[in-house]
């Protein structure tokens, strides 16, 4: 959870350094995109993490010589 608190500080920084520019807008929209798509990632890895992990068991299962 250390790299999640990082990519916040860094996102916050982003923001902070591009607030009083105009062509920092770029900068900050790509930076809140950013933190969306790894909450996101975080999240649906969380909830559906067992499940894949579960499908690819039997995926090697299936194979001769399968755990």
């Amino acid at each position: 959870m250390m790299w999640l608190q990082n990519i916040g500080l860094l996102v916050k920084e982003a923001i902070q350094s591009a607030r009083d520019r105009e062509e920092g807008q770029g900068l900050t929209e790509y930076a809140l995109m950013l933190s969306l798509v790894s909450t996101a990632s975080v999240a649906v890895l969380t909830l559906f993490g067992g499940d894949v992990n579960e499908l690819l068991d039997t995926v090697v299962a299936a194979f001769p010589g399968g755990g």
